[in-house]
């Protein structure tokens, strides 16, 4: 059963992120942020990756795009990821994770912190259910057929 979550980046949608699914689904939800300024609300907070790692099965990558493969390859372990990173191929994400990961692509807008948002995703992986149980409470969400999408669904999100 994958009940526990991770978060890395607790930035502003990192942050949304981790406190919706803890509120709606009531899955623990541990994150790791080195530049977190303050504490959220039903987050345990995690002094390493290495911490989250052992405290996650599931782990939700919300850092700057440069920083997803140098993140993904510190994982020692294979990882359910989903990723919000723009512009970042899961090709490129499934060269540096454990064997055996599997990698979800989302791309969410900022309405989710009301439950609102819109969120596309793309995944080759047979995730689906997982990604409705953790992120239908927070808007609308949209199974893309192919990963180029996601770049359309990035530049509508930002507009």
């Amino acid at each position: 059963m994958l009940d526990k979550v991770g978060v890395v980046g607790l930035g502003k949608m990192g942050a949304a992120i981790a406190i919706g699914i803890h509120a709606i689904t009531k899955k623990t939800v541990s994150g790791y942020d080195p530049f977190a300024k303050s504490h959220l609300p039903g987050v345990d907070y995690k002094a390493s990756l290495l911490a989250l790692e052992e405290s996650a099965d599931i782990i939700i990558l919300a850092v700057k795009p440069h920083d997803i493969a140098k993140v993904i390859s510190e994982f020692q372990k294979p990882k359910i990821f989903l990723s919000i990173a723009a512009g970042i191929p899961i090709s490129l994400m499934q060269s540096v994770a454990q064997e055996g990961s599997q990698i979800v692509r989302l791309m969410p807008n900022l309405p989710l912190v009301v439950g609102r948002g819109a969120i596309g995703y793309y995944t080759e992986s047979n995730l689906h259910e997982l990604i409705l149980e953790l992120f239908s409470g927070l808007g609308t969400v949209v199974r893309l057929d192919k990963e180029s999408l996601l770049d359309a669904v990035t530049g509508l999100s930002g507009s």
